[in-house]
C-alpha cells in the first residue's frame, strides 16, 4: 500500500499523490524519517548555533515553521529582538535554524516561499543572493515632497515596521503608512 510521506495517511493501489499534502506516495512508509515535532525542534537546537532565516507575522513564521519541520529541519520561532514591542508595530518574529542547517533551508524556502514573502512584504534574513530593487536603489530621492534622503546621518531607519529611511509625512511612513506620531 502507498503512503504520504508528509502526512503518513495510507492509500489504495493506485494512487501517486497524496490529496491533501499535494507530494508523490511513498510504498514503504518505514523509509520516511519520523516528522520533527517542535519540541523535537527546541531539543535540538538547544545546543547550537542558531541563524534567523525569516523574519515575519505570527501565521507566516509559523507556515514557514511548519514546512521546515516537514522536510527534516528543525526550527523555532522567537519574537524579533531588535523591535521595540511599545513601537506599535504588530507582533515581529524571527524563525531560527541551526547555522549549519542554514543553506539548505535557504535553497529549499527560496524556491517555495520567495514570492510569498515578498508579496507579504517580510524579509528574507539571509538572502545573499538579493538584488535591490529600483525602488531601494533610488531611496534618496523623494518626488512627491521634493526632499532628498541623506543617508550620512547615522540614524536608524525611520520606520520600524518596513525599514524605509524616507522622511515622516505628517507623522505616517510615507512607505508603509504606520503612525509614528509628530
Amino acid at each position: 500500500m502507498p503512503f504520504c510521506p508528509k502526512c503518513r495517511a495510507e492509500f489504495e493501489e493506485g494512487f501517486e499523490v497524496c490529496g491533501s499534502c499535494n507530494v508523490g506516495l511513498v510504498s514503504n512508509i518505514e523509509d520516511v524519517p519520523e516528522p520533527i515535532t517542535p519540541e523535537r525542534a527546541v531539543d535540538f537546537l538547544k545546543d547550537k548555533e542558531l541563524a534567523a532565516i525569516v523574519r515575519g507575522s505570527v501565521s507566516a513564521c509559523k507556515e514557514i515553521v511548519d514546512t521546515l519541520l516537514s522536510i527534516q529541519i528543525p526550527a523555532v520561532i522567537i519574537p524579533a529582538e531588535d523591535v521595540d514591542p511599545r513601537s506599535g508595530v504588530a507582533m515581529v518574529l524571527d524563525v531560527l535554524v541551526a547555522e549549519e542547517d542554514l543553506e539548505r533551508a535557504i535553497g529549499l524556502l527560496n524556491d517555495e516561499w520567495k514570492d510569498l514573502l515578498e508579496k507579504d512584504g517580510l524579509q528574507f534574513m539571509n538572502d545573499s543572493e538579493a538584488e535591490p530593487t529600483e525602488e531601494e536603489m533610488n531611496h534618496g530621492d523623494d518626488e512627491e515632497s521634493g526632499e532628498e534622503y541623506d543617508d550620512d546621518d547615522g540614524e536608524e531607519p525611520a520606520c520600524p515596521a518596513c525599514g524605509s529611511k524616507e522622511p515622516l509625512k505628517e507623522g505616517e511612513c510615507p512607505n508603509c503608512g504606520l503612525y509614528l506620531g509628530g
